[in-house]
């Protein structure tokens, strides 16, 4: 007797450690930078048939090398965060489903020296039990629960491979209606931009038990969950059609078929250059209840003006004078009933709110009526001669989702016809050929025969217009803009021979922009100069003639060749003369007849000769 009473009592302490609690749940694996990663743990707790003791203050996770199936670390994590799983409508919150979210956060260093193995890793954590109440496999109450992700190494190529998991979405206390369509986003997102994929898989059921529920995890594989007869993993919820989700997006959809509490995995697969670098699964619940029934609403589109509603598949063309309006008509059976509206672009994104009325009550106080809205499109839609299909969905907030119902409208919008601008200058020819010195100016001109805003610019071809003294301001006018252009050219334009200047005109109808323009080409002239023959010879006499040795003829200064000085020597070398002025006088008074040598210096050359003094 005494020994039973012992066993008892150790039976109860250890009661809260496997009281039935778990719903699910799934790993995070994020990295923060460098060999730095995050692990998190996301529990989904039973508040109605869960016990709080079976709450860990502490749990313990495992990492293990693929294919050898090593273990590489236990890591502790503590402190969990407790918040609670919301319904997408709070009126559908049902007395017997309420879920909390545990969640467990550690950071942990990932170091490329270790965790290098090509196979990979995986990170596990075992626990029991599920909810005792579980319909759908066997001995449920006995059942663990082992959360799994897999994950590549840090490093690949002796260069460092950085990965996050896939963050699935959060899950939603929802609960479904017997014979009626369930479906939830269950799919989620990946920090690097990687492609994933889903699948219903069987939950795992792990090593953890009763007596053992939170065991030091054992390597893989791992024991799956047994299903109870007649059910499979692809066929996990008794429902016409089962439980399936879509591969690309992750939306879960089932009709159950069969009251009660139904356990279920999903796995994402996360995939990069086509190649599976990790897994994220995911157990979750579903509630099927006996709901009170909900029927589906109504929405039908008349045109403006029109006496018949449309008929889906027909094909409506709007031109730029066509009503552009539509009338939608929303019904309900159900009394009371809240609905609401949306309009969603099927094959091109609708940006705009185009539906006047988005939400209304139908059938209050009993009296039958209708929820209307208008839709009416801007005249920028251009469907390029293709229709637009546009989704106008009305839903209900019927429990425990919304039922609702979809009229596809098809749409050829034609646009307002768009007249490029024109452009055109007062210059005298499009080709121009100044010279050094020379002032172009001339005025640009731009016109729109819509009277639409139009935006002159100036752009160089292959040249950049700050750097030379151009004067032209970009301007911006309705229907008619006009801006001068001047340009003083100076030596800086000699650093090539033509210019092209590309002048635009351009207006912007629907976002869209049409230009027109117009090119001035200019050449830079230059000026050959005249062969420059300096006199040889002055005769100093006072008789009014040749008195000076002189030059009017120089070179004229121009650009980077600008006269400098002119120095004269005698036969042995002697500086006799030197003027800066390039027209200087030299009447020789100060030396003798004879010849003397002469040095004409410009920043750029040089000029020699001799004269002859002759009396």
């Amino acid at each position: 007797m005494k020994k039973l009473l012992l066993f008892l009592l150790f039976f109860l302490w250890l009661l809260p450690g496997w009281a039935t609690h778990i719903v699910g749940g799934e790993f995070q694996l994020r990295h923060i930078a460098g060999a730095d990663y995050q692990i998190t743990l996301n529990m989904y707790f039973d508040k109605i048939n869960g016990n709080p003791g079976a709450i860990d203050p502490v749990i313990t996770v495992s990492i293990f090398e693929k294919v050898t199936n090593r273990r590489m670390v236990n890591i502790n994590m503590s402190s969990p965060k407790i918040t609670p799983v919301k319904y997408t409508s709070i009126v559908c919150t049902s007395g017997s489903l309420s879920t909390d979210k545990i969640v467990y956060v550690e950071d942990i260093t990932l170091s490329p020296s270790v965790f290098n193995n090509p196979n990979g890793y995986y990170l596990v954590w075992e626990r029991c039990c599920r909810n005792g109440v579980i319909n759908n496999i066997i001995n449920p109450g006995a059942a663990g629960q082992t959360f799994y992700l897999e994950f590549p190494a840090v490093t690949r190529n002796n260069q460092a491979f950085v990965n996050s998991s896939a963050e699935l979405f959060q899950p939603v206390s929802d609960y479904a209606c017997i014979n009626e369509l369930f479906y939830y986003e269950f799919g989620g997102q990946d920090p690097d931009g990687d492609s994933l994929v889903y699948e219903v898989v069987t939950p795992l059921n792990g090593y953890s038990n009763q007596l053992d529920p939170a065991p030091m995890a054992l390597p893989g594989p791992y024991v799956p969950v047994q299903w109870t007869a007649g059910l499979s993993t692809s066929n996990q919820i008794p429902g016409s059609p089962t439980l399936t989700i879509n591969q690309h997006t992750g939306q879960i959809q089932v009709q159950p078929t069969q009251l009660g509490l139904f356990v279920f995995g999903i796995r994402c697969s996360e995939y990069r250059n086509k190649v599976k670098i990790g897994e994220v699964r995911r157990d979750y619940q579903l509630l099927v209840l006996n709901c009170p029934r909900n029927e589906k609403p109504g929405i039908k589109m008349k045109a403006g003006g029109a006496t018949t509603y449309y008929q889906e598949g027909d094909v409506i063309t709007i031109r730029p004078n066509d009503n552009r309006c539509f009338d939608f008509f929303m019904t309900d059976p159900d009394a009371n009933e809240n609905l609401t509206v949306e309009a969603k672009g099927v094959n091109f994104k609708l940006t705009e709110k185009i539906l006047s009325v988005s939400s209304g009550i139908v059938n209050r106080n009993g009296l039958l009526d209708t929820l209307t809205s208008s839709a009416c499109f801007k005249t920028c839609l251009d469907s390029q001669g293709k229709p637009f299909i546009v989704d106008f969905i009305v839903s209900d907030d019927g429990c425990s989702l919304p039922k609702k119902d979809t009229v596809r409208v098809s749409f050829v919008f034609v646009p307002e016809p768009d007249t490029p601008p024109l452009i055109a200058t007062t210059a005298p020819a499009s080709q121009l050929t100044p010279k050094v010195g020379d002032l172009i100016a001339f005025d640009v001109t731009g016109t729109d025969a819509e009277n639409d805003e139009i935006k002159l610019n100036l752009k160089g071809r292959n040249f950049d217009l700050a750097t030379l003294p151009i004067t032209f301001a970009p301007k911006t006018g309705n229907g008619n803009v006009t801006s001068p252009f001047s340009w003083r050219i100076d030596c800086a334009a000699l650093s090539q021979p033509t210019y092209i200047l590309d002048f635009t005109a351009t207006t912007i109808k629907c976002g869209v922009p049409v230009t027109s323009t117009t090119t001035i080409e200019i050449n830079i002239g230059y000026e050959v100069p005249v062969a420059f023959i300096p006199a040889n010879i002055f005769t100093p006499n006072n008789d009014g003639l040749n008195d000076y040795f002189q030059m009017p003829t120089l070179p004229p200064d121009f650009c980077e060749s600008i006269f400098s000085d002119i120095k004269i020597y005698n036969r042995w070398g002697s500086l006799v003369y030197k003027s800066t002025d390039r027209t200087f006088k030299w009447d020789g008074n100060s030396v003798s007849e004879g010849v003397y040598y002469y040095v004409i210096t410009y920043t750029d050359k040089e000029f020699k000769g001799t004269v002859t003094k002759v009396k």
